[in-house]
């Protein structure tokens, strides 16, 4: 399987499930973290600018789009190499193909 083949584009979900948008906040927060914040913050601009990040619903069902320091702020309890530690997960539960993430 190529990279990126079942998704179904950076705003919407793919077809196993994972919301592309929390995909990207995650992919993001790790960036920002990390030694490429400049490369990092233009990304933020980028999927900001054309939203593609989590957005949020109101009781009325208007949705709003949160910026990336108010999603930080919300999930608060992700720490910046979240993204790393669920890949490490999913590849300690499938041990069969290896310890790379290009061989899934």
């Amino acid at each position: 399987m190529e990279l990126g083949a079942s998704m179904s584009g950076l705003g919407g979900s793919s077809d196993c499930g994972v919301d592309s948008r929390e995909l990207n906040f995650l992919i993001l927060h790790s960036l920002l973290n990390g030694p490429c914040e400049k490369t990092a913050r233009e990304l933020l601009r980028e999927m900001q600018d054309k939203k593609l990040l989590p957005s949020q619903y109101d009781w009325n069902g208007d949705t709003s789009y949160p910026s990336y320091l108010q999603l930080s702020r919300k999930f608060s309890r992700l720490p910046p190499d979240y993204l790393r530690s669920l890949l490490n997960e999913v590849l300690s539960q499938d041990q069969l193909r290896g310890n790379s993430l290009l061989n899934i």
